[in-house]
């Protein structure tokens, strides 16, 4: 799960799989597979749909 985490005053996106990929039998697109793969901070790859997905929340509530 993704958290969010306010840590010596700077924000924090935790839980993001660090690596992902499907070239071999064990990286097989599976839920297991993204589960047993180690979990990062601040990983591009899910911050940035995690900002995405926020500021459609803060435009919905504009309008």
């Amino acid at each position: 799960m993704i958290s969010a985490v306010k840590r010596d005053n700077r924000y924090y996106i935790g839980g993001i799989c660090q690596v992902a990929g499907l070239d071999n039998e064990k990286r097989d697109g599976s839920k297991s597979y993204y589960y047993s793969e180690a979990k990062v901070e601040n990983e591009v790859n899910g911050v940035a749909p995690f900002i995405m997905a926020y500021s459609e929340i803060l435009r919905e509530k504009e309008e």
